[in-house]
């Protein structure tokens, strides 16, 4: 069977809608398509990153050849970039993880025909029953058990990807079979998709289909690892290093190896595996779930062996353990330059929705170290120019003031000056992070901070963006040498900096927190210079932000350079930072007119007509909102080969989807293994 080599730039995935063909006509497609994409791959694995690709795509190191993914299960990560035209090698300590990789990443070619599917369903006197014996009355309708065991002995003379191939679909069919996808709880299907072995057989055939589909030659040697991740890292060469690591959150503990025990315990057939006496029949394992008390150590573990790696890029969930700042504060030890990107989430396989456990927001943590003798010229022509190297950078907090318009503020559509607000940056002398700011190096980066962005609690995203640095100096002043700036809110193009304007307003958000690089570090104490925090001396190390014998141990910082300007709602770092009087060379009642004018969000008349385009734009973002969820439901629907009747049919399920509240929609959100 010739299988299509397609071509990888252009891959558009996780769209999957085709129906349960048969592998003929899937083969026959494939042939008869001029310049097909490549595969799309969708799947329903606790924690997979399938609907973020393109996002984490567009974070990727530019120039990347070689791709490590250090945890990879369900292998959508993994995929994209093979599809992306790099070598990939995956890792996964799980079977489950290592099959499904090894069928699509390492697979160039190989697949299952229709005589090798039939022959994989035929009946088998000598199959065994250790499924029926042992999980009788648990996880699937009668009739199913029989037909694992029978697919499953049928799969053990095969050899290769073919074996990988039809074990990928023999575990989809499982996790289609029960209840929730996953075999935390006993119950079996209770959506009517696989209620008996004719169902069962039917739906292995389907993604028997879906995973040879997914089959294709990107030229390159691709490498599937089976083992510990702090095993495999040390022996990897790799340009980038993937990692999507286990990891708590606020809502439970996610083992990966009880939540998929049974099918883990299949890829084996159950070899070498001892059951407990528990209700779920899960098999002995010493593999301990991270807890709040370990986590920290396992990440540190990890990053500590993918240090010869020039790239990291670690995708993480908010309201997780490690935090985010524990996170941060790990991979700035690392000395490499640090950026935090975040993308809103909605994860499919949590259903504790009082909690929200399935809306997150995804951080992705992007650490590059130069090592490359290119980037090395690269570095050093950075540090001979006075520009900032890469580095972890840290924040420098100070208040936030709303302010009268200056004459140079841009215009809206309506002719209004943008709103404005002025803020201290950050105070000459040392923060309480022990960051120390000198007289002369506040005197020339000051006016770095001009053209950079502001956007909202750090987010890094283009959405984040509400507003500009319009201007910034150093002030000598007397009670305090700092910097302040003055900022622009984008209010005439973006609904967010209107919002935020409004915060400001009430004073919610009053605070500012300033992003810096810089080009290296002095210790106050033996005033050796670091350009990586790993290589810090004893004193930076341990006792920075405190004394060391009697004396304050901090960093001074050579080389700043602002980059970019957070709003907040808290204090931050520089303690002392104010809020800096606005002086007006007008009159009293005119500067008060001019405040009042700054106060408002493009005001045509009256506070009632602002309020009323408030509510307008919560209204419209609201029934997009639902619409949005409403879509996702429905697409659900389709991909799971749920069809309405008629059209009209289809029209009136969307409408009443659309209008529910977002959180009653979670509540009936179907689910789907």
């Amino acid at each position: 069977m010739t299988n299509h080599v397609f071509a990888p730039n252009k891959v558009a995935f996780l769209l999957e809608t085709e129906a349960a063909l048969g592998n003929a006509q899937l083969m026959q497609i494939a042939a008869e398509e001029p310049a097909p994409e490549p595969p799309k791959y969708r799947t329903n694995y606790i924690g997979s990153k399938q609907r973020l690709i393109d996002w984490l795509w567009s974070q990727t190191p530019t120039g990347t050849k070689v791709v490590f993914d250090a945890f990879s299960g369900s292998a959508a990560v993994a995929y994209m970039f093979k599809s992306k035209g790099l070598k990939v090698i995956t890792n996964d300590r799980l079977r489950i993880g290592y099959h499904m990789a090894r069928a699509i990443v390492e697979n160039q070619r190989e697949t299952l025909s229709d005589d090798d599917v039939d022959a994989l369903l035929a009946t088998n006197p000598k199959a065994g029953s250790f499924v029926r014996d042992n999980y009788s009355g648990l996880y699937f309708h009668s009739g199913v058990h029989e037909r694992i065991d029978t697919i499953r002995a049928n799969i053990s003379p095969l050899r290769g990807y073919k074996k990988d191939t039809a074990l990928f679909a023999l575990l989809r069919a499982c996790l289609l079979a029960t209840d929730h996808g996953t075999f935390a709880s006993t119950a079996a299907d209770t959506r009517g998709l696989v209620t008996n072995g004719e169902q069962f057989d039917k739906a292995f055939r389907k993604f028997v289909g879906k995973v040879n589909g997914l089959v294709f030659d990107n030229g390159l040697e691709n490498k599937v690892i089976h083992g510990d991740v702090l095993a495999a890292l040390p022996k990897v060469q790799a340009d980038v290093a993937y990692f999507d690591p286990p990891y708590l959150t606020q809502f439970g503990r996610w083992n990966y190896e009880t939540h998929y025990h049974f099918v883990e315990g299949l890829m084996t057939n159950w070899a070498g595996l001892e059951l407990d006496d528990g209700k779920l029949k899960r098999f002995k394992t010493d593999h301990k779930t991270l807890t709040e008390q370990t986590a920290p150590a396992f990440f540190k573990a990890f990053l500590g062996a993918a240090g010869h790696i020039p790239s990291w890029l670690l995708s993480y969930r908010n309201k997780a353990i490690p935090t985010k700042r524990q996170i941060q504060s790990i991979l700035e030890q690392s000395g490499r330059a640090l950026k935090i990107r975040t993308q809103k989430h909605v994860y499919s396989k949590f259903n504790k929705h009082k909690t929200d456990a399935n809306n997150a927001k995804e951080h992705l943590f992007v650490a590059t170290l130069d090592q490359d003798p290119q980037a090395a010229e690269e570095t050093t022509a950075r540090a001979d120019s006075g520009e900032p190297l890469g580095r972890a950078r840290f924040e420098i907090d100070g208040n936030v003031e709303l302010i009268e318009p200056q004459s140079t503020a841009k215009l809206t559509h309506n002719g209004a000056p943008l709103p404005q607000f002025r803020s201290v940056l950050c105070h000459a002398g040392t923060n309480r992070n022990g960051d120390h700011f000198t007289y002369e190096e506040l005197t020339r980066a000051a006016r770095t901070a001009i053209n950079q962005k502001v956007n909202l609690e750090h987010g890094q995203a283009i959405e984040d963006i509400v507003g500009g640095i319009v201007d910034a100096e150093f002030i000598a002043a007397a009670d305090g040498p700092r910097v302040e700036i003055i900022g622009e809110l984008f209010t005439d193009e973006f609904p967010l900096a209107r919002r935020v304007r409004k915060l400001m307003k009430v004073g919610i958000v009053k605070q500012v927190s300033m992003e810096c690089s810089y080009r290296e570090g002095e210790c106050s104490i033996c005033h050796k210079r670091f350009r990586q925090k790993e290589a810090y001396c004893l004193h930076l190390a341990r006792f920075k932000g405190k004394e060391y014998q009697g004396k304050p141990v901090y960093e001074v910082l050579h080389g700043v350079e602002f980059t970019g300007v957070g709003l907040l709602s808290r204090e931050g770092a520089d303690q002392d930072a104010k809020i800096t009087q606005v002086s007006s060379i007008e009159t009293n009642q005119k500067a008060k007119n001019l405040e009042v004018q700054a106060m408002e969000i493009q005001k045509p008349e009256t506070s009632v007509n602002w309020e009323e385009r408030y509510k307008d734009l919560e209204m419209k973002y609201t029934e997009q909102t639902r619409r949005m969820g409403a879509s996702e439901i429905m697409n659900l629907y389709k991909e799971n080969d749920l069809v309405f009747p008629t059209e009209q049919d289809r029209q009136v399920e969307f409408s009443r989807l659309s209008g529910k509240p977002t959180n009653e929609q979670a509540k009936t959100r179907p689910r789907f293994g």
